[in-house]
């Protein structure tokens, strides 16, 4: 009996337990929005690089757009509506002008006179503005653009980390494997900043950053007071012992080792190694004896502190102690603030692309306002990038003021401490709004452009409540509809579904026969790579053997030198006094042994340096002379290539016999390495073509079986329906058969088939 209690008690509290995992559950999931539009927010801004098309573009979006349209032969649509405006404003130049000098000639200028050479001027001007105007945009969007990068690189702070994080942590990695969930296979384009202890989460996904997530922020206050270790004395023994996570271990104290724990988890830490938490050691601990788990995530494989991991947080933290209320306050502020800058950037594309197509129309209208109109152009063109400058800079001031406070104790207390930083990153955040109106009132002289960002968001979500009201109402008109004949309902119904399952059957079909295509493809693929392994191979052959021929060559022409010239003369004591002989020769032709020249020579030969130079030289003499009498230029060649000729020959013939056997062994030692290849890719080639024809045969029999499914299904229904009709029939003649004998059944039936008549009428 106490058992059942027991069991049943334990399925009580693990049920209980889901309520606080699905509440941080849906936390973890706007904190993971949050980092979604830290990250969104840099690359609309151009601070990040983003892929359009399949390539990589680094800064302003729109000015990226503008010159691939315009200069690299990409979108078209976008090149041909601003020839046309161009061509338009054109026509409308000619027409504006017109209108001008009529307007002059009945209303003239009072103070100017009849100013027709204004006209003139402004009409030329014009002309020059079309051309002019286009370049100069793209000129200061690309300036702007740069002074983005200055103006973000100048007001970011560098977050360092201490040695504690240091060592307990590995980095987050744009090299990163990707099976670690980082971008490795786009780390260019997706994670340009350089290694880093903290990265953003977005959903299980991680970008590498030098300062702390604003997410890490809340998570750290909210969960400060829910740590176990910091709570449980026996809890943080019990996980030392153990070593979790291969951290715990090394601390000594339990405050040490739940902070070590909440900055891993704020900063999105990365382990060094892949680690499982022994639920068994710690199940005493926990309420929910029966684990019933949230999410994908379990608390085995773990390679990072994620706080997208609901059951590896669970395990060091009471979820029942989490602050939910300052979560869900500090969420929603930074969301909005986020969503209506997010909502700005995006509009921002839209206006100042449409602003530069249209600078033509504004160029036109010269001669009637004198250009009043290009100048407001001007001043909404420019100010559109003023105002994202000025956006990056007090986003990025605020972020390290923020981070300063962390450092600040107001109670001593510190999850009261952390809870007023919360409310301080609420209120920064609040504060941009106001600092983005200051600086627009500097830089710009108007306080009310950032009127406009707040006005953005109002308006979508605006629209999104209006839409939502519309949907709803069409839904109830929707639900009138059922008071319609069912017949009709019903055919309505039966088109829909059987439009639905073509459309449906439709996308199989394509998918299967995508599937097919992609098996010829990986088979000829695995082909063209043997035969490119085949065509090395061959290719490697063909140059030994030109080698060899070259090295026989060679040898021809060191036996022809050899014999012609009798060799390089050999270096030996013989030879060497024939050398000194002929030297004194020479040198001293006339001179005898007493004169004071001979006698100074006599004396320097005692010297072993004076004797082997004038050896070298005179070898050297001799070795020239012999080569000379031998090689021939080559009259076919240039002057160069005779001088690059003569020294690689000569420099064969000084090798000699030694150098041509030494080639020839090499030569000998490659061939022999080649052939081994050879005989190994001949043994693997064939059983490599049955392994790819295997593979694609059997991918292509499962697209087969995919591609009859349905047709045995149809198969077996409509067997299925077949037997069921005439067990119908079957069973409604028995039925017939007993309604006959019943007295005055012959008159219910006439009644029937009357009303069904005039029912089919």
């Amino acid at each position: 009996m106490y058992m059942m209690l027991g069991s049943f008690l334990d399925i009580i509290n693990g049920l209980f337990s889901i309520i606080p995992k699905l509440l941080y559950f849906i936390v973890a999931c706007v904190l993971s929005l949050i980092d979604l539009f830290q990250v969104a927010f840099r690359k609309l801004a151009g601070l990040d690089p983003i892929i359009v098309s399949g390539e990589t573009m680094r800064g302003d979006v729109v000015y990226q757009l503008i010159i691939d349209a315009l200069f690299n032969d990409k979108y078209p649509a976008i090149r041909t509506v601003f020839w046309s405006l161009i061509i338009l404003g054109v026509f409308m130049l000619i027409i504006t002008s017109l209108i001008a000098l009529i307007r002059l000639e009945y209303n003239p200028d009072k103070e100017k006179g009849n100013s027709k050479s204004g006209v003139v001027k402004n009409f030329f001007k014009a002309i020059f503005s079309f051309a002019i105007v286009p370049i100069a945009c793209l000129f200061g969007m690309y300036l702007f653009n740069a002074l983005v990068g200055v103006v973000d690189s100048a007001t970011t702070m560098s977050s360092t980390q201490s040695a504690q994080v240091v060592s307990t942590y590995d980095k987050w990695s744009a090299a990163t494997d990707s099976n670690q969930n980082s971008f490795a296979y786009g780390s260019t384009t997706l994670t340009p900043r350089e290694d880093s202890y903290m990265a953003y989460e977005i959903f299980g996904v991680y970008i590498p950053t030098t300062s702390q997530p604003f997410s890490g922020i809340v998570f750290r206050a909210c969960a400060y007071g829910s740590n176990r270790m910091r709570n449980d004395e026996d809890y943080f023994k019990v996980l030392k012992d153990a070593n979790s996570l291969n951290i715990i271990g090394s601390y000594n104290d339990k405050n040490s080792a739940a902070e070590i724990i909440d900055v891993g988890f704020s900063i999105n830490a990365k382990l060094k190694g892949t680690y499982n938490l022994d639920r068994e050691i710690t199940k005493e601990y926990f309420s929910d004896f029966i684990e019933f788990n949230i999410g994908k995530w379990s608390y085995k494989g773990i390679t990072s502190l994620s706080k997208y991991n609901v059951n590896a947080v669970f395990y060091f933290y009471d979820l029942w102690s989490f602050n939910y209320v300052v979560a869900f306050v500090a969420m929603i502020s930074i969301g909005k603030s986020y969503y209506t800058f997010m909502l700005y950037l995006m509009q921002r594309l839209f206006e100042i692309l449409g602003l530069f197509l249209v600078s033509p129309i504004s160029v036109s209208l010269m001669p009637l306002d004198n250009g009043d109109s290009l100048k407001s152009w001007r001043t909404l063109f420019v100010t559109k990038f003023v105002l994202l400058v000025i956006m990056v800079g007090t986003l990025n001031l605020v972020t390290p003021l923020v981070s300063i406070c962390q450092n600040i104790q107001f109670f001593g207390i510190p999850v009261l401490d952390y809870i007023l930083l919360t409310f301080f990153l609420i209120a920064a955040l609040n504060a941009v709004d106001s600092l983005n109106k200051m600086f627009s009132k500097i830089f710009t002289g108007d306080d009310k452009n950032f009127g406009q960002v707040g006005e953005a968001g109002d308006k979508i979500t605006g629209n999104f409540q209006t839409g939502l009201q519309k949907t709803m109402a069409g839904a109830r008109l929707a639900a009138k509809t059922f008071t319609l004949p069912a017949k009709a309902i019903g055919f309505a119904g039966g088109i829909g579904v059987r439009s639905a399952m073509e459309n449906r059957r439709q996308r199989i079909a394509r998918r299967l026969d995508d599937q097919e295509r992609n098996a010829d493809t990986q088979y000829d693929r695995g082909l063209d790579d043997l035969n490119n392994r085949e065509s090395q191979i061959s290719s490697q052959e063909d140059m030994l053997s030109s080698e060899r021929e070259a090295i026989e060559q060679d040898n021809a022409t060191l036996n022809q030198f050899n014999n012609q010239t009798g060799g390089f003369i050999e270096r030996n004591e013989q030879n060497d006094q024939k050398m000194l002989e002929a030297y004194r020769r020479s040198h001293l032709a006339g001179k005898k042994k007493t004169d004071p020249e001979y006698q100074a020579y006599l004396e320097n030969l005692k010297n072993d340096e004076y004797r082997k130079k004038i050896l070298e030289e005179q070898y050297a003499k001799d070795d020239e002379k012999r080569f000379n009498s031998f090689y021939q230029d080559d009259m076919n060649l240039s002057k160069a290539e005779n001088l690059a000729n003569r020294q690689k020959t000569f420099e064969m013939l000084q090798k000699g016999e030694s150098g041509i056997a030494e080639r020839r062994s090499g030569n000998d030692a490659s061939k022999a390495k080649i052939a081994t290849e050879r005989a190994k890719f001949e043994t693997e080639r064939e059983a490599e073509i049955q392994r790819l024809a295997k593979v694609r045969d059997d991918e292509k029999r499962r697209i087969q079986r995919q591609r009859e499914k349905p047709e045995r299904t149809a198969r077996i229904l409509g067997s299925a329906a077949k037997a069921a009709g005439k067990e119908v029939k079957s069973t409604s003649a028995d039925m017939g058969t007993v309604v006959s004998s019943i007295p005055g059944a012959g008159d219910i039936s006439s009644s029937i088939k009357t009303i069904t008549h005039n029912d089919k009428k």
